[in-house]
C-alpha cells in the first residue's frame, strides 16, 4: 500500500492558495454565528420554540405515520417479493416491468396484512378493554371502602380509628367527581360540552384524514424504497470523499439492523407477553384479564423499566379487587417476566443493540425525559447508534496511532510512552499506583510479526 501524504500546514495551504482559505474560514464563520443564533432563539423562546415544533410535527404527520407503517410492512413484503421474483421473472420478457408489478402487489398484500392485523387487535381488545375501565371507574370508591374494611377487620381493628379518618376524608368525594366530570363529559345539554365535542371531532377528523394520506405514504414509500435508496447513496458519494463515504454506508447499514432488530423484534416480544399475560390471567381466574394484559403487554415495549411500570397499576388494579388475586398475580407477573429477561427476550431480540445495562438506562432516562413514551421506546437504538458509531470513531484513531485496537487491553493501562510507543500498565503488586511495562510497544511488535511472516 502507498503511503498517505503527509496534511499540510495552514501556512502552506494558505500560500498555494489564499482565496480558497479566506473563503472556508468566512463560510465557518457565518455557519458558526448561524449556529449560535438559532441555540439563543431556542433558548431565549422555548415556548414559542416548542410550539414551532409541534407544529411543524403536526404538519409532517402524515409522512411519520407512512413511514412508520411501512417500517412494519418492508419485513412482510420482503417475505413474499423473493419467491414471486423467482417464479414470474423466469417466464417475464421484460425483468424491470415484472419486478415493478411484483413490488406493487406485495406493497399492497403487506398493507392489507397490518391493516388486518390493527382491525384485529381493535375488535377484539378495544371493547373488553372499555368495559373493563368502565366497570372499574364505576365501582372504584366501592372497592377502595371494602378494602379498607378488609384491612381494618385483618389488623383485628386496631387502626379502626385511622382507617375510619381515610374512609370519611375526601378521597371518595373526589374520586367520584372525578368519575362524574368524565361521564358527565359528552352531557348534550351543556353549551360548553359542545364545544368539546366540537374540538373532539375536528382533531379526530384531522387524525383520520392523516392516517389515510399515511397509507398512500407507505405503500408509494415502499414501491419506490430501491429509488430512494439510489438516490442517497448518489448524494453520499457525491458531497463525501469515497473513504467517508464508505464510512457513512457502513453506519447506515448498521443502523437499519440495529433499528429493525430492536423495534420489531420489541414488538413481536411484547406481543407475546400480553398473550401469555392473558393466558395466565384465564387460569388463575383474574378479574379484567384483557386489560391487565394489554397494559403488560404495551408497557413491555419499553426496555428495563417496562415490566415494572406495566406491573404497579395491574396489580393495584386486581388487588383493589381481589387482595388474595392481587399478591397472586404479583408473584405471576414476576414470574412472567423473568421468563421473557432470560428466555423469550434474548431468542427474539439477541445482541440486536449491543450496548451495556448502563448505557441502556441512560437512553431511557434521557429520551423519556425529552420526548415520553417514544423517546423511551426510541431511544435504546439512537443510543446505540451513537455507541458505534464513537466506538468506530475511536478505533480508527487508534488504529492510526498504532495502538491496540481491542477494548480489554486498555483497562489496566496506565500510560503509553511517547518515545517508545510502548504500553504501560498498572502494576497490580503495588498499592502505590506505580506502573510496569507488561510487553514491548504496539509498533515495534508489529513490525517484528511482519518481518516473521517474510521469513
Amino acid at each position: 500500500m502507498e503511503e498517505k501524504a503527509p496534511k499540510k500546514k495552514f501556512s502552506e495551504m494558505f500560500e498555494e492558495n489564499p482565496r480558497k482559505v479566506v473563503i472556508s474560514i468566512c463560510l465557518a464563520a457565518i455557519i458558526s454565528v448561524c449556529v449560535i443564533i438559532a441555540f439563543y432563539f431556542a433558548v431565549s423562546r422555548y415556548e414559542g420554540f416548542l410550539e414551532a415544533v409541534d407544529k411543524f410535527n403536526l404538519i409532517i404527520q402524515p409522512f411519520i405515520i407512512g413511514f412508520a407503517m411501512a417500517f412494519l410492512m418492508n419485513p412482510i413484503m420482503k417475505v413474499m417479493e423473493k419467491p414471486l421474483n423467482k417464479k414470474f421473472l423466469k417466464t417475464s420478457k421484460n425483468p424491470a416491468r415484472t419486478r415493478k408489478v411484483v413490488r406493487v402487489i406485495t406493497s399492497i398484500i403487506a398493507l392489507i396484512i397490518l391493516l388486518a392485523i390493527i382491525i384485529l387487535c381493535i375488535v377484539l381488545i378495544v371493547p373488553d378493554t372499555v368495559a373493563a375501565i368502565k366497570d372499574l371507574m364505576g365501582t372504584l370508591p366501592e372497592k377502595v371502602e371494602m378494602l379498607l374494611d378488609g384491612i381494618n377487620k385483618f389488623t383485628d381493628y386496631r387502626f379502626e380509628t385511622q382507617i375510619a379518618d381515610v374512609k370519611n376524608s375526601e378521597l371518595s368525594e373526589v374520586m367520584k367527581d372525578t368519575f362524574g366530570w368524565i361521564f358527565n363529559y359528552f352531557n348534550l345539554g351543556d353549551k360548553s360540552s359542545w364545544s368539546n365535542i366540537a374540538s373532539g371531532a375536528v382533531t379526530v377528523g384531522h387524525v383520520v384524514v392523516n392516517i389515510i394520506v399515511g397509507i398512500f405514504v407507505s405503500v408509494y414509500a415502499l414501491i419506490s424504497k430501491d429509488v430512494f435508496r439510489g438516490q442517497i447513496k448518489k448524494i453520499i458519494y457525491g458531497a463525501f470523499k469515497t473513504e467517508n463515504a464508505n464510512e457513512i454506508m457502513d453506519v447506515g447499514r448498521k443502523t437499519n439492523d440495529i433499528f429493525y432488530g430492536f423495534i420489531i423484534g420489541k414488538i413481536v416480544d411484547s406481543i407475546i407477553i400480553g398473550i401469555l399475560c392473558y393466558i395466565g390471567c384465564l387460569i388463575l381466574k383474574m378479574p379484567y384479564s384483557v386489560l391487565v394484559s394489554v397494559i403488560v403487554g404495551v408497557t413491555n415495549v419499553i426496555p428495563v423499566f417496562g415490566p415494572y411500570i406495566g406491573a404497579v397499576p395491574t396489580v393495584l388494579i386486581i388487588f383493589i379487587t381481589d387482595p388474595i388475586k392481587g399478591i397472586t398475580f404479583l408473584i405471576f407477573v414476576l414470574a412472567l417476566q423473568q421468563l421473557d429477561g432470560n428466555v423469550i427476550g434474548p431468542k427474539i431480540l439477541g445482541e440486536s443493540t449491543g450496548i451495556s445495562v448502563f448505557w441502556v438506562i441512560v437512553a431511557i432516562v434521557v429520551g423519556g425525559g425529552l420526548f415520553g413514551f417514544m423517546g423511551m421506546l426510541l431511544g435504546v437504538p439512537i443510543m446505540a447508534v451513537i455507541y458505534y458509531i464513537v466506538g468506530k470513531i475511536a478505533t480508527r484513531k487508534v488504529k492510526k496511532k498504532n495502538l491496540p485496537e481491542g477494548t480489554a487491553e486498555y483497562v489496566e493501562l496506565n500510560h503509553v510512552d511517547t518515545e517508545t510507543n510502548e504500553i504501560v500498565l498498572n502494576d497490580p503488586n503495588d498499592k502505590s499506583g506505580g506502573s510496569f511495562r507488561l510487553f514491548r510497544g504496539f509498533k515495534k511488535k508489529k513490525k517484528s510479526e511482519e518481518s516473521d511472516d517474510k521469513e
